[in-house]
């Protein structure tokens, strides 16, 4: 039942029913999955036979709007003539994505007028802003046109072509400009639709697309919305029905449930019954895995469900004879099969036994089934175009004829073995194949690292970056090999001709050599996921075919060329990877994690350097190579990754990226720009702010004085339970001051008491967000949990007796306050311990002033040296041999490690990042960030060039 809803943290999601007629007690009943039964309309079942409306606005509210929910026919095919729309977005609160004014029925548009003439019109500025996204839509459907996947043979039909020029028209009256504005709605609506559901139900979607164009679909974050949902009537449409689909991308829908449902086996799987047994069985079982002995037999419909599949097709278990059974081609055996999805993902109803010729030969030459063992194998199809020679090699005996709506571009095959669970193995299925004596030649979940290891060991390696890039064969150098093309699906799934160089084949050597290359590196468990990357992959290929896979969303982190300077080619004519010295730019603390991604439209020309006998990338674009410099100018300058990772569980308060201010100094500014240009990944004022955390770069959130009641807690929340009520409202919570003690331990313990006083003032998240060493302390002795009060917004200190700090004082005043820890305060985070004279003070924990003056490893960023340092400093006092140390003392540790073999290779000075400053305001527009809005920087995200650059 893997295709049962559940929740994120991978509960199963508890479904609702409803009697259809409340009145009577033995009625039918309403099943809703992803939904409410509430929403379902009373008269629903009345125009159940109702599937095609002639008029077009019998569907729609008076906004314009798809209705919630209606009866569907064909719900896995856009269709012109039906207008049920089950991947509709719906609003969500502080929408500001493209089109949120046509998801959002609250969302009022302005009318002009009359005029002189008595004629009225859309206002100019909702006017530009309607026609804007309707243009963006439209040009992102026609980018998708473009790809290979629409040059298919095959019924996909788009939303039509909304007349823009309405929308500047003069209109005799105000309602006719809303039935204007409506048809705006509903098309930026379908088109918004089409897209949610285009990428969600067609793998590798951005097939051919430009990566600003995949970029520009993903930004819309569709998958993130509610969706409209569907009415179903399980008798007519479950054949064109992907219930997986609809569940895993949460579109509700609903079914009514009657004796007769109950009686098909087939739709057992539906059985409200078995999914709230489902439910309750994995509730005792404590979210363990589920197996069958845990459902209480006999059941009924469980023991049914378990011969369909997902797509409620009679699924052929090897422990059953299939009705017809199908030789294989020695006559050894029996072939147990079935084929679903045909045709893309629209699931044809074409059995195992209805055209059993077709099927068998489709088989045969795709998978080359074992001699010795039998298995049940689903074989699905997907949109990916292949040329045909790919695929229809010479030596098969198959016409072009035995293919239906094949044509150049073919129809590529995917593979998932299924099997019927007997008793003792897992009913939820979804994670792989058990081993049993049946299917031991599929890789099981628990040796996938094992042939990940054995696949590297066999494949020459680049050292790219921090990951390892792996050479896979050119598909188009096996268009005449009677081996299934794996590599050809654009990810590296495993080597199809293994490295002359390597030893460790053993373990492939086992199988049978007639098996296909998919089954011995585990492809058909991989090829079962939907997980086919981000679009951004670039593939080199060398003079020998070896085809190198540089994907974008890992965040490489050297230049292509620099990688392939790295590669060399052997006396054998093999390639092989040059040994990497431990020069500058390839050990783990000079190089970069993050990658600057071809910002074109193309990927760039390869041209082959003559001296040097490896393909280059030849950049001709000036942005491009700009960028290209400023990345490798910049990398000396950074370290490789984030050492920690903010809670992804807990987000941001939508509230605090609306309606917060970012105050940051202009060298912090200047290298989260510079992490924006190096890092694709960074889209969204979030991901900023998130960066400035994870790498201790210091800023400040303030909030007008109007907004902070929207962050006011309740009288039940922890600001007042903690007892601080009064040291906030007298303005200052005094620091505690650590007296001097000869024991270590001593001055410790009370140290640690004073911080988790200080853990308890509301005030004090808004150490997480000074960077340097007091984000460190307070995340490695409190915890996480501060850090996710910091997310929330401000503490009661600013809400409620509306203290902390502001910039009223500031010569560009905005007048916003925030959370502010005293003097005091913040001399204890650093186990501040008063002495004689200020020269004899000492500390527990140096601060960020000692540390930028005293070491040349720290430049006000938060880098794997500070984190290595600190965590011995903490070592050594949990273990009573540390010590709190004077300035002079400080200066004195610090200073060791500035010299010989610790010295940094680069010392960061003040014009190292005002040449960096140059740099960038030389190429692009750069706007400060300074007392502006968060929600405001993501026009800066990506940044824009200079038109004259």
């Amino acid at each position: 039942m893997s295709d049962l809803p559940r929740y994120p943290n991978g509960r199963v999601q508890r479904l609702d029913t409803q009697q259809i007629d409340p009145d009577d007690e033995v009625s039918d009943e309403w099943v809703a999955i992803n939904g409410r039964c509430s929403d379902i309309p009373a008269n629903a079942m009345d125009y159940s036979e109702r599937t095609h409306y002639q008029d077009q606005y019998s569907a729609m509210d008076q906004f314009g709007r798809y209705l919630t929910i209606e009866w569907a026919d064909q719900p896995d095919w856009y269709d012109l003539r039906v207008h049920s729309r089950g991947w509709i977005p719906l609003a969500k609160e502080n929408d500001r994505n493209r089109g949120s004014w046509a998801r959002s029925t609250k969302t009022h548009l302005n009318v002009e007028g009359p005029d002189i003439d008595g004629r009225w019109t859309l206002a100019e500025a909702d006017r530009r802003e309607v026609e804007a996204d309707l243009r963006f839509f439209r040009m992102l459907m026609e980018k998708v046109g473009e790809s290979p996947l629409m040059d298919l043979e095959t019924h996909i039909e788009v939303p039509p072509l909304f007349d823009y020029d309405k929308l500047s028209s003069l209109q005799n009256s105000q309602s006719e400009v809303h039935e204007i504005v409506m048809e705006a709605r509903r098309s930026a609506l379908e088109h918004m639709g089409w897209l949610a559901w285009w990428t969600a139900s067609v793998p590798r979607w951005n097939e051919g697309l430009t990566i600003e164009v995949t970029r520009s679909v993903m930004e819309l974050e569709l998958s993130t919305y509610k969706k409209t949902g569907y009415l179903f009537k399980l008798g007519r449409v479950y054949e064109s029905v992907n219930f997986g689909l609809l569940v895993k991308n949460e579109v509700p829908f609903y079914y009514p449930w009657s004796s007769l449902e109950m009686m098909n086996k087939r739709l057992a799987r539906l059985d409200p019954r078995l999914i709230e047994e489902w439910y309750r069985s994995n509730e005792s079982n404590e979210m363990k895995e589920l197996w069958v002995e845990d459902i209480p037999l006999p059941f009924a419909p469980f023991d049914h469900a378990t011969h369909y599949d997902e797509f409620l097709q009679l699924k052929i278990d090897p422990y059953c004879r299939p009705r017809k059974p199908l030789p294989v081609s020695d006559g050894d055996g029996e072939l147990a099969f079935a084929m679903i999805d045909r045709q893309g993902w629209r699931r044809r109803g074409l059995a195992f036994d209805e055209s059993p010729e077709e099927l068998h030969k489709l088989y045969h030459h795709v998978v080359v089934q074992s001699k010795s063992k039998r298995k049940t194998t689903v074989i699905f199809q997907r949109f990916h175009p292949k040329p045909r020679k790919e695929i229809l090699t010479a030596d098969m005996d198959v016409e072009m004829e035995d293919f239906p709506r094949l044509n150049e571009q073919v129809v590529r095959e995917r593979f998932k073995c299924l099997c019927a669970p007997s008793y003792g193995q897992k009913f939820d299925n979804e994670t792989g194949v058990e081993r049993s004596e049946t299917f031991d030649e599929f890789t099981p979940m628990e040796t996938i690292s094992k042939f990940e290891e054995d696949r590297k060991r066999e494949m020459p390696a680049l050292a790219l970056g921090s990951h390892l890039i792996y050479a896979t064969e050119s598909p188009l150098l096996n268009a005449d090999s009677n081996e299934y093309d794996a590599t050809a699906y654009g990810r590296t799934v495993g080597p199809r001709v293994t490295s002359p160089h390597s030893d460790h084949s053993s373990e492939r050597r086992e199988y049978d050599s007639t098996e296909p290359m998919a089954f011995k590196t585990g492809w058909a468990r991989s090829m079962a996921r939907d997980d086919w990357g981000d679009g951004t992959d670039l593939y080199v290929e060398n003079r020998n075919g070896w085809k190198l896979e540089v994907t974008l969303k890992e965040r490489i982190g050297e230049r292509y060329e620099d990688a392939l300077d790295n590669y060399s080619v052997s006396s054998e004519g093999h390639d092989s990877p040059r040994s990497v010295s431990p020069t500058r730019g390839n050990t783990p603390s000079e190089r970069g994690h993050i990658s600057f991604p071809i910002r074109q439209s193309t990927p760039p020309p390869f041209r082959r350097n003559p001296a040097r006998g490896e393909y280059m990338v030849e950049f001709m674009d000036r942005r491009v190579t700009w960028l290209n410099e400023f990345v490798d100018w910049g990398r000396a300058y950074t370290y490789e990754s984030c050492l920690w990772r903010v809670p992804f569980d807990e987000g941001w308060n939508p509230e605090v990226l609306d309606r917060g201010y970012l105050i940051i100094g202009e060298d912090a500014e200047f290298r989260l720009r510079f992490q924006i240009i190096a890092n694709p990944a960074i889209r969204f004022p979030r991901h900023v702010l998130e960066v400035a955390l994870e790498r201790g770069i210091p800023f400040i959130i303030g909030y007008k004085r109007a907004d902070c009641d929207i962050f006011r807690p309740k009288s039940s929340d922890d600001d007042y339970s903690r007892g601080v009520a009064k040291a906030i409202s007298d303005g200052h919570a005094k620091g505690a001051k650590i007296s001097s003690s000869p024991s270590i331990k001593t001055m410790y313990a009370e140290y640690k008491r004073s911080l988790g006083r200080l853990g308890d003032m509301p005030q004090a998240r808004s150490l997480v967000l000074k960077g340097g060493v007091a984000s460190w302390i307070v995340r490695a002795y409190l915890g996480l949990g501060i850090v996710k009060r910091a997310l929330k917004g401000p503490s009661a200190q600013v809400t409620v007796f509306h203290g902390g700090a502001n910039d009223t004082g500031d010569d560009f005043s905005i007048d916003v306050t925030w959370d502010e820890v005293s003097e005091g305060d913040y001399e204890s985070i650093h186990g501040y311990i008063p002495g004689p004279t200020r020269e004899q003070d000492r500390y527990i924990y140096p601060t960020d002033e000692m540390l930028e003056e005293f070491s040349d490893h720290y430049h006000r960023e938060w880098n794997p040296f500070c984190e290595n340092t600190f965590k011995r400093l903490k070592a050594e006092l949990e273990m009573g041999r540390g010590k709190a140390m004077t300035r002079g003392e400080w200066k004195r540790y610090f200073q060791s490690s500035n010299r010989g073999q610790f010295a940094p290779k680069v010392k960061v000075g003040p014009e190292v990042m005002e040449e960096g400053r140059q740099r960038l305001k030389g190429a692009i527009q750069v706007e400060s960030w300074n007392k502006r809005r968060i929600a405001d920087i993501a026009k800066d995200i990506p940044h824009q060039f200079h038109t004259d650059f």
